[in-house]
């Protein structure tokens, strides 16, 4: 259903007052366990202003505590480990399950997501690229956007594709090619074109901008998990992992978990395959993922989750994007076989 028609059903539906009724029943007929996926929570103000990727950016703050506060008043809040434990035959789920997460580690999800959080008493899930945690480097995709709307106009060569940058908009559409471009290849190619791409354009983060994309320290995601903020892996650098050789596929994954287990001193049973859509991840990296000692995984990929029969190593997501508006959003998450994907 594409985007606009998606949400002028959303909205009728919304004034007829029907969705939770049409929910209910829904419920009944099968249990599932919606997991929702953001990024960013953050006010970008003029979005032609803001010199990273505004695609990141999943809601405003005031928005993220109204679902918040839709998601406290019809669902049940839970982690993936409550999962493990239900799998395990120790923890029965409540009803109307409903998991809350957030890729990268982003500070916002820190300053911004977490006091809404806090005040409904929900718990959540960030999955953190460990290798950015605690770095002045924002997230190599994110510089990758700040240095093609920070960079001179005229022509831009990446691989074998020529963009012209003039306007906002070119620069939009510039960097989601590139991104696009990058995550498609193989991860010692995408590295070799950063570093050229930093050659050619500077990708230094005016100390001024800094704070727009900016990763969690450490202290702070202690801080989460002290709080019962459930902590996942989202590998060390952000790769798309089906890019990646053998070894380099086994360091991501072990090093990440491995970091987390040592600073937090709990167990990292669940990890988000970064990017995570179609050819991201393969049967190899879910094999990897088990071998590095995972119990559930969580893909990009937009769609509902049976519980009784859930794909334990790709696990599907609702995407909340920054122009989800409420009624869409709960239409989201009451019918889901309209406006997801479909059921794994």
């Amino acid at each position: 259903m594409r985007r606009g028609k998606r949400e002028r059903v959303a909205s009728v539906l919304g004034r007829l007052n029907v969705l939770e009724p049409m929910g209910s029943l829904g419920s009944r007929v099968q249990s599932e366990l919606p997991i929702l996926a953001y990024h960013r929570v953050v006010d970008i103000g003029v979005e032609s202003d803001f010199p990273f990727d505004p695609e990141l950016v999943s809601a405003s703050p005031a928005d993220f505590r109204a679902q918040m506060t839709y998601v406290r008043d019809h669902f049940n809040a839970i982690t993936f480990g409550d999962v493990i434990r239900s799998l395990d035959g120790d923890h029965e789920l409540p009803p109307r399950p409903i998991i809350v997460t957030f890729d990268d580690g982003f500070l916002d999800n820190y300053t911004n997501a977490y006091p809404v959080l806090r005040d409904l008493e929900m718990p959540a899930t960030i999955f953190v690229s460990t290798g950015y945690i605690g770095s002045v480097e924002t997230y190599w995709y994110d510089r990758v956007a700040y240095a093609i709307y920070r960079g001179p106009a005229g022509p831009f060569v990446l691989g074998s594709t020529r963009f012209e940058l003039t306007d906002v908009a070119s620069r939009r559409r510039a960097t989601a090619d590139a991104i696009r471009f990058l995550r498609g290849v193989a991860d010692p190619v995408r590295r070799a074109h950063l570093g050229a791409l930093e050659e050619r354009i500077d990708c230094t983060v005016r100390e001024a901008d800094r704070h727009l994309s900016q990763a969690m320290d450490w202290s702070q995601v202690r801080e989460l998990h002290d709080a019962g903020i459930e902590i996942g892996s989202h590998t060390v650098s952000h790769p798309a992992l089906s890019q990646c050789d053998d070894e380099t596929l086994a360091f991501e994954l072990w090093e990440s978990r491995r970091e987390l287990e040592t600073r937090l001193g709990a167990p990292t049973p669940v990890v988000a395959y970064p990017f995570g859509g179609p050819g991201e991840y393969d049967g190899r990296v879910m094999a990897a993922a088990t071998q590095a000692g995972y119990r559930l995984a969580a893909s990009y990929i937009s769609g509902r989750n049976l519980l009784g029969a859930l794909s334990s190593f790709e696990l599907r997501r609702l995407h909340v994007e920054r122009y989800t508006d409420l009624a869409t959003f709960a239409s989201m998450l009451q019918l889901p076989q309209l406006f997801a994907g479909a059921a794994r």
